[in-house]
């Protein structure tokens, strides 16, 4: 893994190991806009993240309390997409 300082953004790149390609991790100070679900760090010291669930600028944390966006200075990364599924489609598990 490879840190670099972007700005106030702080980039990780990762080895995507099914397609074998780079993929780009942009950490960024901006606070969310869309509901969905975001990895959060509270500074750029703090190597632990949690995913936590935005949606009407409301945070749930992973201990099931809340908290409004606007209180939270930290980093903020997604939102996040559901992973690809190898060897899965979704048209033919729906058909039957």
């Amino acid at each position: 893994m490879d840190w670099t300082k972007e700005k106030h953004d702080i980039r990780l790149e990762t080895v995507d190991p099914v397609h074998d390609e780079v993929k780009k991790m942009d950490w960024t100070v901006e606070k969310p806009t869309k509901s969905g679900w975001y990895w959060y760090r509270a500074d750029k010291q703090d190597p632990q993240a949690v995913i936590v669930y935005i949606s009407l600028g409301e945070i749930e944390w992973p201990d099931h309390s809340s908290s409004k966006i606007e209180k939270e200075n930290g980093l903020w990364y997604g939102p996040l997409e559901p992973p690809h599924m190898v060897g899965w489609n979704i048209e033919d598990k729906e058909n039957g």
